[in-house]
């Protein structure tokens, strides 16, 4: 993540801007045997910008991240400021996960 220092994974394309960056983590029901969790965050791979769902796997200390897999790649980012409240680039962009069963997962 652009400016993440200090971390042990980061990601060059994920960025934070007003309310955008990573707005969303759900642990895999399975966890326990495949150590995958999801994240929903943005990302500059396309431009302007577009909020993704990843799926990565936690190693067995819980210290790093690897196998990232994007599951999601076109879920709309505002890139530009408006005349609203809080309006900049990035507002009110957000998500929640939901979880159904072990082989769903609402965005």
């Amino acid at each position: 993540m652009k400016d993440a220092k200090g971390y042990a994974s980061t990601a060059g394309d994920l960025f934070c801007e007003g309310q955008a960056g990573m707005n969303g983590v759900a642990v895999d029901p399975n966890f326990a045997s495949n150590r995958f969790i999801y994240v929903y965050s943005t990302s500059s791979l396309t431009a302007p910008g577009t909020n993704r769902v990843l799926r990565l796997k936690v190693n067995d200390t819980v210290t790093a991240v690897s196998d990232r897999v994007d599951i999601v790649t076109d879920i709309q980012y505002k890139p530009r400021a408006s005349n609203h409240p809080f309006g900049g680039p990035g507002a009110h962009n957000g998500d929640a996960f939901a979880s159904a069963r072990a082989t769903a997962i609402f965005t």
